[in-house]
């Protein structure tokens, strides 16, 4: 893996979707974005992820997206506003990151 990568993304952890970046390094993930006033960010460790699936239901709005399942963040729905190639190559490096 490269020592960081970024991409443009939306994500949701329950309820409201927020535009971001997702940033992987050596360690996890971590999501940033937000509105002005309403920025979140979500750190997520490699250690922390259990699991990362992807099918045709699984979307955020009319992007697809992936599922990563965490131990204490709960579920987290990625989709690449970068186009569906980002989306394979985010679950590729994260599911070779946690050996899945």
């Amino acid at each position: 893996m490269r020592c960081m990568s970024s991409y443009a993304v939306f994500w949701r952890n329950g309820g409201i979707a927020f535009h971001g970046r997702l940033e992987l390094d050596l360690h996890g993930l971590w999501l940033h974005g937000g509105e002005p006033g309403h920025e979140l960010q979500v750190d997520v460790p490699f250690d922390d992820i259990v699991g990362v699936e992807r099918d045709a239901q699984t979307a955020i709005g009319s992007c697809q997206a992936i599922r990563v399942q965490t131990r204490h963040a709960g579920n987290l729905l990625i989709a690449s506003s970068g186009g569906g190639g980002s989306l394979g190559e985010i679950q590729e490096t994260v599911c070779g990151a946690i050996g899945g």
